[in-house]
């Protein structure tokens, strides 16, 4: 039987155990258009420079080029669209990966995008979109998104928006692994709100997170 003054404790922590802050509020439903946004302003930019680079800069450096004009609406809504469709497909504005895990699925996309244009280029024949044009916007489109992605989820998680209360049911080794790993990549998003452990007391963990009850207790309190 644990000492009443233990009790005591473990029942006022229990009380603290919170309700979500407003900003992980908001974060669960502006998080994912802000990073959508954010997309769309890198994708966006990657194939205006790709279509500015073969447009404008090669044809001086390589006069054999033939002339290569990509319309606005190819720029700024098909090529944007697609991409931002397969990004969402695979979950990547409400999935939490860490950043080469993330950095892998959005090099993913942009393949699927590139092998989707030569096919239109084989298949239609079609001169709007150039074999030179689509190798550069591959690249460039991966960069942007890769760098865009760590901008906006460090802002959404230094603001308080982009972070998802998790609850940890132990308190030993490997929850101080799993702890550790969330720490060390805020990107992630996570962000421990308290510890289920039954022997909390000898449990390093739980002087540095609410400890919030024990494994009886769990349903009780995850459903809380």
């Amino acid at each position: 039987m644990q000492p009443p003054a233990q009790t005591a404790s473990v029942n006022v922590r229990i009380g603290q155990a919170a309700a979500l802050p407003l900003g992980v509020r908001l974060g669960q439903t502006l998080a994912p258009l802000f990073l959508a946004a954010a997309d769309y302003v890198a994708v966006s930019a990657a194939i205006y420079s790709a279509a500015w680079l073969r447009g404008v800069l090669l044809p001086d450096v390589f006069p054999a080029l033939l002339p290569f004009h990509l319309g606005q609406t190819y720029i700024y809504f098909l090529l944007p669209v697609a991409y931002l469709t397969l990004i969402a497909a695979q979950g990547l504005y409400t999935r939490r990966l860490p950043f080469w895990q993330l950095a892998g699925l959005l090099f993913k996309s942009c393949c699927y995008v590139a092998i989707l244009s030569f096919g239109i280029i084989y298949i239609f024949k079609t001169s709007h979109i150039s074999r030179l044009f689509t190798v550069t916007a591959w690249g460039l489109s991966f960069i942007f998104l890769a760098i865009s992605h760590y901008a906006a989820k460090r802002l959404l998680a230094r603001i308080g928006c982009w972070q998802k209360p998790v609850i940890i049911v132990g308190a030993g080794k490997t929850a101080e692994l799993l702890a550790g790993a969330f720490a060390a990549d805020p990107l992630m998003g996570y962000k421990v709100a308290g510890l289920i452990e039954d022997n909390y007391a000898d449990r390093p963990l739980t002087r540095q997170y609410p400890y919030l009850g024990t494994f009886r207790q769990a349903a009780r309190i995850i459903a809380a």
